[in-house]
């Protein structure tokens, strides 16, 4: 793991070759490539950032994977569960641990496999040894059923969230894959699509990085929801240059930034969606102080949290679109006198390190997530900046990929942690507090927290308890939360039916439709 000190910052993812080529061709193979007739129906989108992979068990959430890959349920944007490859699901008994959904017998894959309940278990399967940020959100299965085309997920603890998680906003656990792909050689799933959606990766006229083509799968199920003859993503890490490709009709809509968000709502025309994201923080990893023991002290972990000026960062940073917070964000767990709960005073921070036994500080890593936009590295910057005003030193640990950071993630004690998409407790809970979570790498538990979720994950009404684990984490003060941020989605008239809301914050491009 590479560390840099911040004054240097300053300046600143086995087969038979014919099966594996039939795979590829099968992939590629859509309504054709070549170049579009004058009447074709295209939706260019301005992507912020370009997907880890194409295989999106080890990819964050990114609207490409929801383009190819139909998931077992859809999300509508008031948050409620409707049918997607399932027609029928729900809990078997009580207690959330048994779960059972039926597909669609009419369903294939771009490959010309058919969609059955077999195929659903390989995926499910492989999705949870994946390894990716999102592996461990389903919780432990303990084995999974197949009859026909009905499903039954058997899980080792209760799980309230699993209509959610298979849905097209479920962090890429529902969007089924080919089993042809993924028992053949998974490795192709990182450059070419296999999915039951209703379009498909064309390599041919896409650059990894750059622009992310879809054509029709001539395979899908319901031709009347291909709604384009081509979408294309095109990947603009610059805010502005979105903006102007929105301006000069380059991108039909983009993924909005808060400095843009006023200048694009002065644009004729352009329909700008608005949406609070959970949580920016910093994660306390190190917990137990296994690699620094002052992390395992609660009074260190408190003196982190009085030591950052939040609102100032969210007025420096964010130009305050954006409300400071010291609580873990939730949908279904905030309590709203937690926000102000560590407010800043360094006097007191340095006071806890004292009582501590660290009244000169102590050393420790952090990694940032530079690598998804300027945003981050000034907020890894300003908190790193008021944790040095209290005799704490960093080494920052960049992070310029998203295979940099989930290594760097694995072996560092503190690590920043951008806006989550799902705000539900339990994926809070998956996140931070589950061994072996996206941003819990290590083996400490919170007994409490444990107890609290368990009791609440078999409730009829969980709330209450999601609350109690938000006052613990507070208290024990095992992340450093900045503020939740505004995100955006621009879309100018040539797009409809774009919805996105804090419910269902992906944009689920193959959704929208032409506009007038």
């Amino acid at each position: 793991m590479n560390t840099v000190r911040r004054s240097k910052l300053r300046g600143r993812v086995a087969v038979v070759a014919a099966l594996a080529s039939a795979l590829v061709l099968s992939a590629c193979g859509g309504s054709g490539a070549g170049a579009p007739a004058a009447s074709d129906k295209i939706l260019t989108f301005g992507g912020s950032y370009a997907p880890n992979s194409l295989d999106s068990s080890k990819d964050f959430q990114n609207p490409v994977h929801e383009i190819t890959n139909e998931a077992i349920l859809h999300l509508e944007p008031d948050g409620t569960v409707t049918e997607g490859l399932a027609t029928e699901w729900g809990y078997v008994g009580d207690g959330n641990r048994v779960f059972s959904f039926t597909l669609r017998d009419d369903a294939y894959f771009s490959d010309g496999t058919p969609v059955t309940g077999e195929s659903a278990k390989i995926w499910l399967e492989y999705f949870a040894a994946a390894k990716g940020p999102y592996s461990g959100l389903m919780g432990p299965i303990d084995s999974i059923d197949v009859d026909g085309n009905t499903v039954t997920l058997n899980l080792g603890r209760p799980n309230p969230n699993v209509p959610r998680i298979l849905s097209d906003s479920g962090l890429n656990w529902g969007g089924l894959v080919s089993p042809a792909a993924v028992q053949s050689d998974p490795a192709m799933l990182a450059t070419s699509t296999f999915g039951a959606g209703p379009y498909v990766y064309d390599p041919t006229q896409s650059v990894a990085g750059d622009t992310y083509t879809f054509v029709p799968n001539e395979h899908y199920y319901d031709p009347s929801k291909v709604n384009w003859d081509k979408i294309v993503v095109r990947i603009m890490t610059n805010p502005n240059t979105r903006l102007q490709s929105l301006q000069t009709g380059e991108v039909d809509a983009a993924n909005g930034h808060y400095s843009t968000t006023e200048a694009a709502k002065q644009i004729p025309g352009v329909d700008v969606q608005s949406f609070k994201l959970a949580q920016q923080a910093f994660a306390i990893m190190d917990a137990d102080g296994q690699q620094v023991p002052a992390l395992g002290d609660v009074r260190v972990r408190q003196a982190l949290n009085y030591a950052v000026n939040r609102e100032a960062i969210a007025k420096a940073v964010y130009k305050g679109i954006a409300t400071p917070s010291s609580e873990l964000a939730s949908l279904d767990g905030y309590v709203l006198e937690l926000e102000d709960r560590y407010e800043f005073d360094q006097d007191k921070a340095k006071e806890l390190l004292a009582e501590a036994g660290y009244p000169d500080g102590f050393e420790m890593d952090v990694v940032s997530e530079d690598f998804a936009g300027p945003d981050y590295g000034l907020v890894a910057q300003a908190v790193v900046e008021n944790w040095e005003e209290i005799g704490i030193r960093v080494n920052i640990v960049p992070s310029n990929s998203t295979t940099d950071y989930i290594a760097n993630l694995k072996s560092a004690p503190v690590g920043q942690v951008a806006p989550q998409f799902d705000r539900s407790m339990f994926s809070q809970y998956g996140t931070y507090f589950a061994p072996g979570g996206f941003a819990h790498p290590g083996s400490w538990t919170d007994p409490e927290i444990d107890g609290q979720f368990l009791e609440g994950a078999s409730a009829a009404d969980p709330n209450p308890y999601w609350e109690k684990i938000s006052e613990r984490a507070t208290e024990e003060a095992y992340l450093v939360p900045i503020g939740n941020p505004i995100a955006d989605v621009y879309a100018t008239g040539t797009v409809e039916n774009v919805a996105v809301t804090e419910a269902r914050s992906v944009p689920l491009l193959a959704e929208w439709r032409p506009g007038n």
